[in-house]
């Protein structure tokens, strides 16, 4: 059924949903050899929950530009456009630096400023 030669494709004995008559469940095995890349362990991205609104809008609203984009052509007026936007995002919208925890699963917040507390406290003798 297929030139792939790790690919086997079986009739099933048994089927998730209701089967038709006429269309047999198939088994179907793809065995995936390929590596999947470990995720980053830290990583910075912009915290978009965090983001300063009223300074952008008072940053973008400072611009003329009706003025500004009238006599320029397309190509020009949206590089002129992007750029302060593009400013306006690496001023006014604060980066978050992902550190994954080196505490496992299930420590809870709790449990890890418990933690904390008690290390700090045991210091100080």
């Amino acid at each position: 059924m297929s030139k792939v030669k790790t690919l086997t494709i079986e009739v099933s004995l048994d089927s998730l949903v209701p089967s038709e008559p006429y269309q047999l469940p198939l088994f179907i095995n793809f065995p995936n050899n390929m590596q999947v890349p470990c995720f980053i362990r830290s990583h910075i991205f912009f915290d978009c929950n965090k983001v300063d609104y009223s300074n952008i809008h008072s940053f973008i609203s400072n611009f003329d530009w009706p003025s500004t984009l009238s006599a320029l052509s397309l190509d020009s007026a949206f590089n002129t456009l992007y750029d302060p936007f593009h400013r306006a995002v690496l001023r006014f919208v604060p980066m978050h630096y992902f550190r994954q925890s080196t505490y496992p699963i299930w420590f809870t917040e709790k449990l890890k400023e418990i933690l904390f507390f008690f290390k700090k406290d045991t210091c100080k003798i």
